[in-house]
């Protein structure tokens, strides 16, 4: 009798276990994060997940984007709408931009040019123009354009998406290297040995924003190679005597300000340098003052009087001349 009810007891138990069981595992279903993971999961079929899963092939790439915000107003076409008007600008839910994304790529696969994409639909207020190319590394700020773009091959499009937008990218070829423009055979000289006044016009191109920041001019957006014909034709005008500040006031871009600096950057933006110690930075805490600032001072210390050189530095191309 008293196994009959240990066994009816452990029968008992067990039933209630597995409907425990069954129970918890059937409330699983239902939960708000289950739901939201397959909302998710539905929703991520448009981003390219298998390009994501390769290994980085490149260390700098270049590219177009679409971007397409959802659940906000677009950058692009609400920025000039006067603020009363604002209201009854139509933001696109998820759903609505997934659908764009779809109909985008479908275009351009039957053969509708990327870049008219662009200027229809990209929301971005800065590079929604066809001929706008954005040059992404490793240090790039934006992890997931960072993550698809460098796993890009050349004329491929991927898309990607974080928690306001969707981004359609195209890599395209990487431009042409250019043949610099530097001074070389003055470089060779040796340093002058005493104080030196000197004055730069500094010349970045698009692809130098990063190392700008927000001091870097929106308007500018010439390639490398461009920046390289104005720095040889501000050159030669020096060289058949223009005015020098009439050509800086037209051309040259304040580098950015840098308190740390002993002089302060401040003599450069003024078109205005000078220079009397250790010319080509050997002293290592000098080094560490003069930055990236190190090639403009040895260039300026082995120029004559009145003679204008150029040299390039992480800002640009920098056209110095001696007074």
């Amino acid at each position: 009798m008293v196994k009959k009810i240990v066994l009816v007891s452990l029968c008992l138990s067990f039933n209630m276990v597995l409907f425990s069981c069954k129970s918890e595992k059937k409330k699983e279903k239902i939960t708000k994060p289950v739901l939201e993971k397959k909302i998710n999961k539905d929703t991520d079929d448009l981003v390219s997940t298998e390009i994501l899963q390769r290994e980085k092939a490149n260390s700098i790439a270049y590219v177009k984007t679409i971007m397409l915000v959802f659940n906000k107003k677009s950058p692009r076409f609400a920025q000039k709408i006067d603020r009363d008007k604002r209201k009854d600008v139509k933001i696109r839910s998820v759903v609505e931009t997934e659908n764009l994304v779809k109909k985008i790529l479908k275009q351009v696969e039957d053969g509708v040019d990327f870049e008219k994409s662009m200027e229809k639909y990209s929301d971005n207020p800065k590079s929604w123009k066809h001929d706008f190319i954005k040059r992404v590394t490793l240090q790039d700020s934006s992890s997931v354009m960072r993550r698809l773009a460098l796993r890009l091959k050349p004329g491929e499009i991927g898309v990607v998406k974080n928690s306001k937008e969707y981004l359609i990218i195209k890599r395209i070829k990487n431009p042409p290297k250019v043949k610099s423009p530097d001074s070389v055979e003055i470089l060779k000289r040796a340093p002058s040995k005493s104080k030196i006044s000197f004055k730069v016009i500094n010349i970045p191109w698009r692809f130098l924003k990063v190392n700008y920041g927000e001091k870097f001019p929106d308007e500018i957006s010439r390639s490398q190679q461009e920046a390289a014909n104005l720095a040889k034709q501000i050159l030669k005008k020096l060289q058949d005597n223009h005015n020098f500040d009439s050509l800086y006031n037209q051309y040259s871009v304040p580098l950015p300000s840098n308190k740390k600096h002993k002089h302060g950057f401040s003599p450069l933006d003024k078109k205005d340098g000078h220079h009397d110690h250790d010319p080509d930075h050997k002293n290592k805490k000098n080094m560490q003052n003069m930055s990236s600032f190190v090639k403009i001072h040895r260039l300026a210390v082995r120029l004559k009087v009145g003679e204008s050189g150029i040299i390039t530095s992480k800002y640009g191309y920098h056209v110095v001349k001696r007074f």
